[in-house]
């Protein structure tokens, strides 16, 4: 509809933007061979602004505000709920193969937002103010990312139910599934303007649950 009007999609079979076909005839062998290469995956410019996965019955459900769909990419499950007061849970299916830039640290590092309105609550307002910054930054993270439904409990990577506070996404490369650590950090502490006006320490255990394409080293 058109408050409803920013889609959340299934994997497509097909992510490739041009196909190539060519001839390739080896040594000793009579005939040519027809070769297939798929070209450069669809981007998110390519999904959400040029449209280019309409008419494909991929649509799982339309959302009415776009920063909610970007952080539900960036989170990688949510709960959908419906204006009849029904809910649909969805989690990742898979991702269209690019490397996940963040498009916070581009608007802090330009100046567009200062540190105190770095979190996902201030993102968001800034972008709910200035609709037109979307396309500009948002789109410079090409990587897109694809559910399916699901039960509605989110989960991990590794297939475990997360738990609030507790659970941690990894390098799977170095940590595996299941590992306790200890955590002690700061965390901030955010006003009704989500502007930060202090810190506070903590101290907990936590378990590897989940990893993420932005999860990287040890």
């Amino acid at each position: 509809t058109p408050r409803y009007n920013y889609p959340v999609y299934n994997k497509p079979r097909n992510l490739s933007r041009r196909h190539f076909i060519y001839r390739q005839r080896s040594k000793g062998e009579s005939y040519a061979r027809l070769h297939l290469i798929e070209g450069p995956n669809y981007t998110r410019e390519d999904i959400d602004g040029r449209h280019l996965l309409d008419n494909r019955n991929l649509e799982i459900a339309w959302l009415r505000d776009d920063m909610d769909r970007y952080f539900l990419h960036i989170q990688g499950s949510g709960l959908l709920r419906f204006p009849d007061g029904t809910f649909l849970g969805v989690q990742y299916t898979g991702s269209n193969g690019y490397g996940y830039q963040s498009v916070g640290k581009k608007l802090l590092k330009e100046g567009v937002i200062p540190v105190s309105q770095g979190s996902m609550q201030g993102i968001k307002k800034h972008f709910r103010d200035h609709p037109n910054d979307i396309p500009k930054y948002v789109y410079q993270n090409k990587r897109y990312i694809f559910f399916k439904r699901s039960d509605g409990i989110p989960r991990g990577a590794s297939g475990s139910p997360v738990v609030e506070g507790r659970s941690i996404a990894v390098d799977t490369r170095y940590y595996p599934y299941g590992a306790l650590g200890l955590a002690s950090a700061e965390k901030p502490v955010l006003n009704d303007n989500f502007e930060i006006t202090g810190w506070k320490g903590f101290t907990r255990f936590v378990v590897a649950q989940d990893t993420g394409a932005a999860i990287l080293g040890p």
